[in-house]
C-alpha cells in the first residue's frame, strides 16, 4: 500500500535563496519516483525557522491528529525547513511523530526517523547546523567589535540629531534636528534648565528622560560606545567635548544639590562622565 504523504514547505525568512516553487516541486518529484500519495502540501512562504509556531505548520499538525486516516510521513525538501534548532526536531520525532508511527523524512539529507540509526543521522546534522550558526553568530559579533573599533555604526536606533544618508549610508547630522541638540546642551549649560523645560523651548520630540540622557550621550562628541568601551567615530560630532563635560559638570552639580532624588525624578542612576580630550572617562 502506498504510503500517506503530508508535504511541509517554508520560505525562510533568513535564507531567501530556497524558494517555495523549488521546495514544492522537489518533494512533488520525490514522492512521485516513490509512488507515494501526496494528500496535501502545507506552506509557511515567510516565517522564521526559531520555533515551530507557524501557521502552516500548526494546521499540518493539526490536520494530523484530527485525521482519521493514518498519516505515514512528513516530507520536507531540507531538515531546517521544519526548525533551525535541533532541539525542537527531536522534541518533534519524539514527542509527536513516534506515538504516531510518522516518520520525517528529507528529500536532499538522507535520513529516516523511524529507525534508530536515522535518528542517528538527524542529530549529527542537526548538530552541524548547529555548530555553523554559532560560527556565524561568532563571527557577526567579532564583525561589530570591528566596526566599533574603527569607529562604525553597528545598527540600532540612530541617536536623535542623526540620520543615515540616503546616498552614503553613513550616519551624518540632521539638519533641523542636530540644532534642537546644540540648543538643548546650550540651555542646560547657561540655564539648568529642567528637562521638561528644555522640550518645552526647543520643541524636542522626544520624552523628558529621553532629554536628560541625550544629555549624557558620547555620540554626539563623536565617540562609538560598544562593549563598554568607547572608540572615536567616523560620524561628525555636533557639540564640543568641552560643551559635553560642561554638561556634564552641571549634571554632577545638580546630583550633590538633590541627591539621589534627583536620579529617582529622572528615571536614571548613571553618573555623569567627564570625558578627556582622548574620548576616556575621567
Amino acid at each position: 500500500m502506498a504510503k500517506k504523504v503530508f508535504g511541509y514547505i517554508r520560505r525562510s525568512l533568513e535564507k531567501e535563496n530556497l524558494s517555495l516553487q523549488a521546495q514544492e516541486k522537489s518533494i512533488r518529484a520525490f514522492a512521485e519516483s516513490q509512488s507515494w500519495n501526496l494528500l496535501n502540501i502545507y506552506c509557511d512562504p515567510g516565517d522564521s525557522g526559531k520555533t515551530l509556531n507557524r501557521p502552516g505548520f500548526q494546521k499540518m499538525m493539526s490536520d494530523i491528529s484530527n485525521r482519521s486516516e493514518k498519516i505515514d510521513l512528513i516530507l520536507v525538501m531540507k531538515l531546517d525547513r521544519v526548525s533551525r534548532h535541533l532541539k525542537d526536531i527531536l522534541v518533534l520525532i519524539e514527542d509527536d511523530l513516534q506515538p504516531k508511527s510518522i516518520g520525517l523524512k528529507s528529500v536532499t539529507e538522507t535520513f529516516d526517523s523511524s529507525t534508530a540509526e536515522g535518528r542517528l543521522m538527524i542529530s549529527m546534522l542537526g548538530s552541524f547546523a548547529e555548530f555553523e550558526r554559532n560560527r556565524i553568530s561568532e563571527r557577526m559579533m567579532d564583525g561589530k567589535l570591528q566596526l566599533a573599533e574603527n569607529g562604525g555604526w553597528n545598527g540600532g536606533l540612530i541617536p536623535f540629531g542623526y540620520h543615515k544618508c540616503p546616498a552614503t549610508h553613513q550616519v551624518v547630522p540632521h539638519p533641523a534636528d542636530s540644532e534642537t541638540v546644540r540648543s538643548i546642551f546650550n540651555l542646560f549649560v547657561d540655564r539648568g534648565l529642567s528637562s521638561i523645560k528644555l522640550r518645552d523651548l526647543t520643541s524636542c520630540p522626544l520624552h523628558r528622560d529621553s532629554i536628560y540622557d541625550l544629555l549624557s550621550n558620547p555620540f554626539y562628541v563623536g565617540l562609538v560606545e560598544y562593549a563598554g568601551q568607547l572608540n572615536r567615530g567616523i560620524h561628525e560630532p555636533v557639540i564640543s567635548l568641552r560643551l559635553f563635560n560642561k554638561a556634564q559638570e552641571m549634571k554632577l552639580q545638580k546630583a550633590r544639590t538633590r541627591s539621589a532624588s534627583f536620579f529617582k525624578i529622572h528615571g536614571t542612576s548613571k553618573i555623569p562622565l567627564i570625558l578627556s580630550e582622548s574620548g576616556r572617562a575621567d
